[in-house]
């Protein structure tokens, strides 16, 4: 392990242990992977602290916005396969956006808990009941009642952007959600227990989650006996999944050191390594993890005290920025494009035909690429 790079003063739990022993969280599960090997695992406390059942590597827990890189591979998947492209309008795919409305007090969409005032119990309307439901479809036409907290691409705020992505990726794939991360993404990378919802079986290793209570003591907010993950039928959207250290360890390897040491040409061909690179061509990996945010976008954050004080009266949208891509002086669609015939020459190259993704979308496009078959 110290041949990974990491000291043991660095990867030892006692870092860590205060935080359980504090009461400030029930329990922790540490996994880092670098140089080519897992150099720290570790789980310390516990899944639940009423019953004292200890922490263990295999817990499942809830991601919520780690589920956020998982929804934006699988609608960059469906860029390579030229069935969407990000500078086009997103209703074209989703006709509910088509009028959206923007804040005109200074003031994208945000979540219930990133807003204040009116425009938070807004948010919370539109979210209410849809905990049991996976009808994407109903969840846009509530959505589409909601202003812009400002024009697309004039800055970024924390909100449900990835959500309406999620129901794009949906309604574009015509499958459920959850179906096509598992197709196109888990099952290639073997994340056998990363999904929207558990089963009887896997609720056993579900950590019960916590919230702050009033004085200060965590309370249960969502309990594996009676968890809202247990429904199979649960609204599928871009925050919702549940995972372990192992299976995101797995995903974050094909987002980051195994594309670019494919990129390099360093990487050891192992099954790992070429699962991870059948599901995006590193030069839409590379986009994925680069910075399209022009510094005004960056620094012109929203305060909740901004929120506080805006009423919802809708202004029109700057169609000019309204597609998927934030402008940077450069060609998103090029980078797009030399991705496709990467991946095009990478079948031509293996052998491998297009899957029924790709097969769909030939009729449909001029530009369509194959995805390697391992």
């Amino acid at each position: 392990m110290d041949q990974a790079g990491f000291d043991s003063a660095r990867r030892g739990a006692h870092h860590l242990q205060r935080y359980v022993d504090s009461g400030d969280v029930a329990g922790i599960v540490t996994l880092a992977w670098h140089n080519g090997e897992i150099a720290l695992a570790d789980a310390i406390g516990y899944r639940d602290m009423q019953s004292r059942t200890p922490m263990t590597r295999d817990t499942l827990f809830r991601i919520a916005s780690m589920t956020k890189p998982v929804t934006s591979v699988a609608a960059l998947m469906l860029v390579e396969d030229g069935r969407i492209a990000l500078e086009s309008p997103v209703n074209i795919w989703l006709p509910e956006l088509a009028n959206p409305r923007v804040l005109i007090d200074p003031a994208g969409y945000a979540y219930h808990f990133t807003a204040s005032g009116e425009l938070a119990r807004a948010y919370e309307r539109v979210f209410n009941g849809f905990e049991s439901t996976v009808d994407p479809s109903r969840w846009l036409g509530r959505i589409a009642e909601l202003p812009l907290l400002f024009h697309p691409g004039e800055r970024w705020h924390y909100g449900i952007s990835t959500d309406v992505l999620g129901a794009l990726v949906q309604r574009v794939s015509d499958m459920p959600l959850g179906e096509f991360f598992c197709t196109r993404i888990f099952e290639p990378l073997g994340m056998t227990d990363t999904g929207f919802f558990v089963t009887p079986e896997q609720a056993a290793r579900l950590a019960t989650s916590y919230v702050v209570g009033d004085q200060g003591k965590p309370v249960v907010e969502d309990h594996p006996s009676t968890s809202r993950w247990l429904n199979a039928g649960r609204f599928q959207n871009g925050g919702g999944l549940v995972s372990t250290a192992d299976d995101y360890c797995r995903f974050s390897r094909a987002c980051c050191s195994d594309a670019a040491a494919c990129k390099s040409g360093k990487a050891i061909w192992t099954n790992a390594h070429a699962r991870a690179a059948a599901l995006l061509s590193h030069q839409l990996v590379d986009l994925m993890r680069s910075n399209v945010l022009t510094r005004a976008t960056r620094d012109s954050g929203v305060r909740l005290s901004d929120l506080a004080r805006a009423r919802v009266r809708p202004g029109r949208v700057d169609r000019r920025r309204s597609g998927f891509a934030a402008r940077r002086g450069v060609s998103i669609e090029r980078h797009v494009r030399v991705a496709r015939r990467a991946r095009h020459d990478l079948v031509r190259g293996s052998g491998g035909k297009p899957d029924r993704h790709h097969a769909n979308s030939a009729a449909q496009h001029r530009t369509v690429s194959g995805r390697q078959t391992l």
